[in-house]
């Protein structure tokens, strides 16, 4: 620990002295804490932890209800097609297509939706940034 203290001292001493402008009179070097992740921070964690886990629990309870609703939706049609001769085993190819076809139309909209928004969050006019250091 006070090898650290002593680095960060030695840090903010130089920076103090080749400070120029808004970095000048900084004062005091921050203090290297006594105890480092003690006090409450293990236990904030796991509050965190535990309400991110019931905001995960809460989004699958509400997916697994719109599939009930919409598979309760569609038992008239697999009736009128079982009715006409569709065996077991075509209900669950049609079904499973169906789910395959979905989930990769919203995987390709998803994946081209973060790539367009990684082009919009980079900063435009990063590249003409100068340091006036020098």
């Amino acid at each position: 620990m006070q090898q650290a203290q002593a680095e960060m001292d030695t840090f903010f001493q130089n920076l103090e002295q080749g400070a120029t402008g808004h970095l000048q009179g900084l004062g005091n070097s921050p203090r290297v804490p006594a105890r480092v992740g003690g006090g409450g921070s293990r236990s904030t964690l796991y509050l965190l932890l535990g309400s991110v886990g019931f905001v995960l629990l809460i989004g699958c309870a509400n997916v697994a209800n719109l599939l009930l609703a919409r598979a309760n939706a569609r038992r008239k049609e697999f009736a009128v097609r079982a009715s006409l001769g569709a065996g077991r085993l075509r209900l669950v190819r049609q079904l499973l297509t169906e789910s395959l076809a979905l989930g990769s139309y919203w995987g390709l909209a998803w994946r081209l939706g973060r790539l367009r928004g990684d082009k919009a969050l980079r900063c435009p006019g990063a590249g003409m940034v100068r340091d006036h250091r020098s």
